[in-house]
């Protein structure tokens, strides 16, 4: 997804939401345009949002792109009950979310570590766990590739982000029952991909 474009045609585009998500849908040049005019408006308060809550400067720069990169996926299931723009926010807001948890998963990892370090190296249960988590992440990377990226990008959102349905049905701008729905289906046809990694976990 291209986010810079030409200023020059930037007071041609329109500022309704409802056209430019029909750019954005068109794809091409349109859509390019689209998101940049989106980006444009968008981008300095993001910068500040993500700022004022402690984020590293380093960082900002990334989680603006993957907010764009999730609005980009979510777009095509926007149901326009709120404006873009608040979409676009809460999308922020869930990106900044997966931030924080992110960086406690990666300090829990590293004490974990720690102590794997100091167990026995034959320790039969924390190598079945190892090879369990392996065997989903196997699965997962495959699931996404044969089924729907979209499916595994929620089913993530979920295990990795601690998404709530609530957070799911504003990506996909529907409504959290619905959310539920895709939700459970996505469940379902991952199933068959990690199966075979239960064998890992049974008996403990």
């Amino acid at each position: 997804m291209a986010l810079a474009h030409n200023n020059s045609v930037d007071a041609l585009l329109p500022v309704d939401d409802d056209t430019l998500i029909s750019m954005i849908r068109a794809g091409g040049s349109a859509r390019d345009q689209a998101w940049g005019h989106i980006y444009d408006r968008n981008v300095r308060w993001m910068k500040g949002f993500l700022i004022n809550r402690g984020c590293n400067i380093s960082d900002v720069d990334d989680l603006i792109q993957q907010t764009f990169i999730n609005a980009d996926r979510g777009i095509r299931n926007f149901q326009r009950r709120s404006k873009l723009d608040t979409w676009i926010r809460s999308i922020a807001e869930n990106v900044l979310k997966g931030q924080y948890r992110r960086s406690k998963l990666v300090n829990e990892e590293e004490l974990t570590e720690e102590i794997s370090n100091s167990v026995a190296s034959n320790d039969d249960d924390h190598r079945d766990k190892l090879d369990f988590q392996r065997c989903v992440a196997q699965g997962m990377a495959k699931f996404a590739r044969e089924d729907d990226p979209d499916r595994a990008f929620v089913i993530e959102k979920f295990s990795l982000d601690g998404w709530t349905y609530r957070d799911v049905a504003q990506m996909l701008g529907k409504k959290e029952s619905a959310a539920k729905d895709y939700a459970f289906r996505a469940r379902a046809r991952l199933m068959p991909y990690i199966e075979r990694c239960m064998e890992f976990i049974r008996g403990q």
